[in-house]
């Protein structure tokens, strides 16, 4: 089933290096200032930049380690997953902050196991439509497919992470509707699942919050609508060409998580819409070789993980803007490549190596 490797898609690693490059500039840009009036920004960014060089070495370890492993070992990988999920849960292990239970405290390091989640679910989804020849059929199939997908998501909305449950749930849903769910039960999951989310959101108070700050965050500026306000200044002062690297004017503690949930909004303020552009340009080439390596490949468990280790990297991204930019209510997820988080680079670098491991595969194909 599998075939013997060539070498990696050097365009798709050049799109990424491109990005990650991007990324350590606009940390280093946005904690300038606030390193100057005693921040410890500086220290975040040594950190990013600590955390790029491991994930780099991660990426190309992860290139060359033969792709029936992660075939044989999906199950199992998926199963630690869960494991670190209900960990989270434990006193002395899980670390709390502000009401949720996200992180696994080990020594000075913290470790979300929600990001490892995001490559299990893809990792397993591919391994069992691959027992099933690429298709769908069968209550049995079906079933097991949605199991993989809400197990952990619904761990995951226990923590509380609306976002990166969201994400779980979007990326296994799409690769079952991929995978050839019919239309009529892809309808009626989707309407299910809508239903879900609103009976979900209708029974905490700060969800609905969230909800009516979306329609219109003018209505409590100083408060809940704050943060949609001034990354919206942010976006607007940036006009076309951005006030230039390091002269933001929102991140002098004006907006809340300027290195991480809403660094979209700093790149729009100082590299303006040419930059956002060149950003969004980025992820949209970046999913498209994706999606032609998936379809070059021969092996049904490397096109289906690449479909969804991309799909889950571009939704993410399509998340974050989406809040950014107050067209979606406001979720709590990062920038692929981009914000500051040791995890999530981490996780998402893993995961391009995957890719590029199955892009040597597709490159021998093509010779």
């Amino acid at each position: 089933m599998f075939k013997k490797k060539s070498i990696p898609d050097l365009w798709l690693l050049i799109l990424i290096l491109f990005l990650l490059s991007f990324g350590l500039i606009v940390v280093f840009s946005t904690g300038f200032n606030d390193a100057l009036i005693g921040g410890n920004s500086h220290i975040k960014f040594g950190q990013q930049a600590k955390w790029a060089g491991l994930s780099l070495l991660l990426m190309l370890i992860t290139i060359y380690i033969p792709i029936n492993w992660f075939y044989k070992f999906s199950f199992y990988i998926y199963i630690l997953g869960l494991i670190l999920l209900g960990l989270v849960f434990v006193p002395g292990i899980g670390m709390e902050l502000l009401g949720a239970y996200r992180w696994i405290e080990v020594g000075s390091l913290t470790f979300m196991p929600s990001e490892l989640m995001k490559i299990g679910v893809v990792l397993l989804l591919s391994a069992l439509f691959t027992k099933n020849k690429g298709q769908l059929k069968g209550f049995r199939p079906i079933l097991l497919s949605l199991l993989v997908v809400l197990i952990p998501a619904l761990l995951i909305f226990a923590q509380p992470d609306f976002g990166t449950m969201l994400l779980v749930l979007g990326t296994g849903g799409i690769m079952i509707f991929l995978a050839g769910l019919p239309w009529l039960i892809t309808i009626l999951f989707a309407l299910a699942g809508v239903g879900g989310l609103a009976l979900v959101v209708s029974k905490k108070s700060y969800r609905l919050d969230r909800l009516s700050i979306y329609r219109n965050p003018w209505a409590d500026p100083d408060d809940t609508g704050y943060q949609i306000i001034h990354s919206l200044y942010a976006i607007v002062n940036g006009g076309l060409t951005g006030v230039g690297p390091g002269n933001s004017l929102m991140k002098y503690g004006y907006l809340p998580e300027a290195m991480s949930d809403f660094i979209f909004s700093i790149i729009a303020e100082e590299f303006g819409i040419l930059g956002i552009f060149v950003l969004i340009l980025a992820y949209f080439l970046f999913l498209w070789r994706c999606f032609y390596l998936a379809r070059k490949t021969e092996d049904v468990f490397s096109s289906f993980l690449v479909l969804g280790l991309s799909i889950s990297i571009c939704l993410q991204s399509l998340i974050n803007i989406g809040v950014a930019t107050a067209t979606i209510p406001a979720t709590g997820v990062t920038l692929p490549f981009i914000s500051a988080g040791g995890t999530s680079l981490a996780i998402s670098m893993i995961s391009v190596g995957l890719i590029l491991n199955v892009s040597r595969q597709v490159q021998l194909n093509q010779n």
